[in-house]
């Protein structure tokens, strides 16, 4: 037991039934010398045409092992930026026609994800708000922001006699243009 569960790459107490006819078949391989095939088979519940499928599957080489190649090199060429639909247009540039859905499997197959930055989420933030003042006048400097370099404070824009605001204007002021 412990040597299926080495091959089939499972747990200990993996019950047999619920491998898959590909792992079955690689069971049957291991213990061929040790059983006969006809009692392998009935154990593990596989049928005997599944048996020979799935070995002659495994003796055939990949068919799209050149294009796995193709793609890596694409992709890593262009900075791991391009998706399976650029990796596709790329291919037929190369006049290799390829579907788009092969493409996105031998993706997934080589683990070639595209890696996208982290979205910037909106911030108004500018920096600390050194004074307010309300009134008509346009500069100012505050005790507060005398050894800033920069000052930033906000300026009422209509009359103080309507009493309605027309808006903010926010106004930058240099302390060391405010001295001279």
């Amino acid at each position: 037991m412990k040597k299926a569960n080495e091959i089939a790459k499972k747990g200990m107490g993996v019950d047999l039934q619920l491998l898959t006819n590909r792992e079955k078949t690689l069971l049957v391989d291991a213990f061929k010398e040790l059983y006969t095939l006809p009692e392998l088979l009935a154990q593990l519940d596989l049928a005997r045409s599944s048996y020979f499928y799935h070995r002659a599957r495994m003796k055939v080489a990949d068919k799209y092992l050149a294009l796995r190649q193709t793609i890596t090199d694409i992709f890593e060429l262009n900075h791991r930026c391009y998706g399976y639909r650029r990796l596709q247009a790329s291919l037929t540039r190369q006049c290799v026609t390829i579907s788009e859905k092969v493409v996105l499997r031998l993706m997934k197959q080589e683990s070639l994800v595209v890696s996208k930055p982290k979205r910037r989420r909106y911030g108004s933030y500018l920096g600390e708000i050194v004074s307010v003042r309300r009134g008509p006048q346009v500069g100012f400097v505050d005790q507060a922001a005398a050894g800033m370099t920069e000052a930033v404070g906000f300026q009422l824009q209509g009359s103080n006699s309507s009493r309605r605001c027309a808006g903010w204007a926010a106004i930058r002021a240099s302390t060391s243009a405010s001295h001279a």
